[in-house]
């Protein structure tokens, strides 16, 4: 028997820490876009947040598409390895 940690534990039994699992295991598609819906809204509060303190001409949605562009780099870069954790709000 593996004695593992609280957080090990917590961690096993996380839905999303299966899909950082599945995805760094195989790089496949699936598990890529599950990340992608799950830290989507966190973007989007980053893009809101941005947008409040930019001109009135800059556009909320140019930010969350470029919020979205930058979610997809760091879900391909992101390494859960390295004991780090890519948290959402």
């Amino acid at each position: 028997m593996v004695n593992r940690s609280p957080i090990q534990r917590q961690a096993a039994s996380n839905p999303v820490a299966k899909l950082w699992r599945q995805f760094t295991a195989h790089r496949d598609q699936e598990s890529r876009n599950a990340l992608l819906e799950f830290y989507l809204p966190l973007a989007r509060i980053a893009a809101e947040h941005f947008h409040a303190q930019l001109p009135k001409q800059v556009s909320l949605d140019d930010l969350v598409s470029a919020a979205m562009f930058g979610l997809i780099d760091v879900v391909g870069a992101f390494d859960p390895g390295h004991g780090v954790r890519l948290v959402a709000a």
